[in-house]
């Protein structure tokens, strides 16, 4: 009896400290949130703060440029490369499509043109074979 009081006692003291960690870690939980929203808030201030700086207009102007710069060399390089456009590509599948079943029809006629004039000199040999 005093044993199953114990083990009672003990249960219960789990069940209280599970329960009180959960509570700490939401009270935790909330705080970091709280300072990470201070802390973007503050680096963006920061960032504006640097933008408006001199050294921070020159930067975000060079990057500027640079991007431009990039951007036009990509369309350079891109234009020299003699690539179809979608619209090429588009119309080149229909004429293969077409194409291929011409082949098909063309193939399936060659089949039964063939078959038809192998098929009486095939009977007459097997004619001959059996007689």
């Amino acid at each position: 009896m005093a044993q199953a009081s114990f083990i009672d006692e003990g249960i219960d003291q789990v069940k209280e400290a599970w329960s009180n960690v959960g509570g700490e870690f939401d009270k935790l939980q909330k705080n970091l949130e709280k300072r990470r929203k201070r802390f973007e808030k503050e680096t963006e201030k920061r960032v504006k703060r640097f933008e408006r700086s001199p050294i921070g207009k020159r930067l975000v102007s060079f990057r500027e440029e640079t991007q431009k710069q990039i951007e036009s060399n990509v369309e350079n390089v891109l234009g020299m490369i003699p690539l179809a456009s979608s619209s090429e590509v588009k119309r080149l599948e229909r004429k293969v499509a077409t194409l291929t079943r011409k082949v098909n029809a063309l193939e399936k006629a060659k089949a039964s043109k063939t078959a038809k004039t192998t098929s009486p000199s095939a009977e007459k040999a097997e004619a001959q074979a059996s007689a």
